[in-house]
């Protein structure tokens, strides 16, 4: 088990993107009973409210007890799939594609549940033909409600 299978609340806090943008991030995460997995809604909004990034992702367990991440977003177009590339105490990372293949789409998604209950998304991707690196990253405090 990792601790954030068993992570819920609401969380906010500022990030930059790619382009430099300050935005404001907004994660909900919920537990599913049993706690095999939990669902991640994520939102990146500038300072105009336009939104950046928008997705719905479900991290749990597989039927062979690894963890995985399918996500869908607006900036993906399809549901993509995630396998664990690391794991530590406090940090998953999982990727989609093999980050060596220039000529095609490859990304790394990195949680990081801190010990003072914050959580840390980072995203790092290489589009085809591009270089790969750190594109766009957050870390929220647990929002009172």
């Amino acid at each position: 088990m990792h601790s954030l299978l068993q992570t819920a609340g609401h969380f906010s806090g500022a990030g930059i993107n790619h382009a430099g943008e300050s935005f404001t991030g907004r994660m909900t995460l919920n537990p599913v009973i049993g706690h095999c997995a939990v669902s991640l809604v994520f939102t990146a909004l500038g300072d105009k409210d336009e939104v950046f990034h928008d997705e719905r992702t479900l991290i749990g367990l597989d039927s062979a007890g690894g963890l995985v991440m399918v996500s869908a977003s607006n900036n993906t177009g399809a549901v993509m799939t995630y396998h664990l590339h690391r794991r530590e105490e406090e940090r998953l990372v999982f990727q989609f594609g093999d980050i060596a293949m220039a000529d095609a789409f490859r990304e790394q998604r990195e949680l990081i549940v801190h010990a003072n209950g914050d959580v840390t998304y980072r995203f790092s991707w290489g589009m085809p033909g591009g270089e790969f690196q750190e594109r766009s990253v957050v870390r929220m405090a647990k929002a009172l409600d």
